[in-house]
């Protein structure tokens, strides 16, 4: 998925800001993930609390956010159990295809 292209390429504190909503429901929704799709839920909103604390925009005291979050609890084993079972969500990913390779063209 696109989400998790993105979160490779820049990093999993960026990746919370972009579409994750709609890739939170897609893992809901189609790979039964659950608690995988809360976790980044919550810790998008640990993301947007800093940012709006330290009224981040764009750039601006980016680093100083990204200090806070690494000190955050909730961000910090969000982040940990992510990478723990990303191997999971791509495991999942593959087998929806194989189940569904019928309805690509």
């Amino acid at each position: 998925m696109e989400w998790l292209n993105f979160e490779s390429w820049e990093n999993y504190q960026s990746a919370l800001l972009f579409n994750i909503q709609k890739f939170t429901e897609q893992i809901d929704l189609k790979l039964s993930l659950f608690e995988i799709s809360n976790s980044l839920r919550k810790a998008e909103d640990v993301v947007v609390q800093v940012y709006d604390k330290l009224e981040v925009d764009d750039s601006n005291k980016y680093v100083e956010a990204t200090n806070e979050l690494m000190k955050n609890k909730e961000f910090v084993e969000a982040e940990s159990k992510f990478r723990e079972q990303r191997k999971l969500i791509i495991d999942k990913l593959y087998e929806f295809v194989q189940d569904n390779i019928s309805k690509f063209p």
